[in-house]
């Protein structure tokens, strides 16, 4: 009898029948019966100890997964095949954590994401393609604060404007304005065109900071007699 790998836990059925309880989805699909528009559809052929499986059913109860599996019927066609091994195992082990990092990283990009929508275009467009956060999401939500406080800004300019008491201090107006045109123009393009827009004043920056890490390149010294 093959036996089961890892926290894996196998149990005997009659008819020669094995039932493999595994903690974590393999990814394998049972198999498909016959019904009066569709034909019979073998589930997954899983190679275990030199013997060849077919997944009969699937059940996921009590925080498992069971797997019934039934030695191949030969009358089929192999169209799935997977190999229980310690070596598969172990790349689904790594594939599993790797999926559980990225899903942690999301949650802490979408906490904050107000933030990192105010980074250059392509820094936003790398972790999209990184953690599954569309870019235009981060760009919305970093722009928005960023309109709100514009247009507190301005309405207090307005205050002004008609004869009222100074709420603000002239150079808040003034960063108020802008943010508000910017925040505007960073919308549209998130918006209408689909794309990510940094912020301004933090796109000039991240670009000195990449100039002053950017590796030097030596000159050689000056001719001297």
């Amino acid at each position: 009898m093959p036996r089961p790998l890892g926290a894996d836990r196998l149990e005997t059925l009659p008819q020669g029948r094995l039932v493999l309880l595994a903690r974590h989805d393999k990814g394998w699909h049972p198999r498909l019966e016959k019904t009066l528009l569709t034909p019979e559809h073998p589930g997954t052929a899983v190679l275990w100890e030199e013997q060849l499986f077919e997944v009969r059913s699937v059940e996921a109860a009590s925080g498992e997964v069971r797997y019934t599996l039934a030695l191949w019927d030969e009358r089929h066609t192999i169209r799935v095949a997977e190999t229980y091994d310690l070596a598969n195992e172990d790349r689904r082990r790594r594939e599993r954590e790797l999926n559980a990092r990225r899903e942690r990283e999301r949650w802490v990009a979408l906490l904050f994401a107000p933030l990192l929508g105010c980074l250059p275009a392509k820094v936003q467009e790398c972790i999209e393609r990184e953690i599954a956060i569309p870019s235009t999401r981060m760009t919305f939500l970093s722009a928005m604060p960023l309109l709100l406080f514009g247009t507190l800004s301005l309405l207090a300019m307005l205050i002004v404007v008609f004869g009222g008491p100074a709420l603000l201090p002239t150079p808040i107006y003034l960063a108020g304005l802008y943010f508000w045109l910017e925040s505007l123009g960073r919308l549209w393009i998130s918006m209408a065109l689909g794309r990510a827009a940094g912020l301004l004043p933090v796109e000039l920056a991240w670009g000195v900071w990449r100039l002053r890490a950017a590796p030097s390149v030596d000159r050689p010294p000056p001719f001297s007699e």
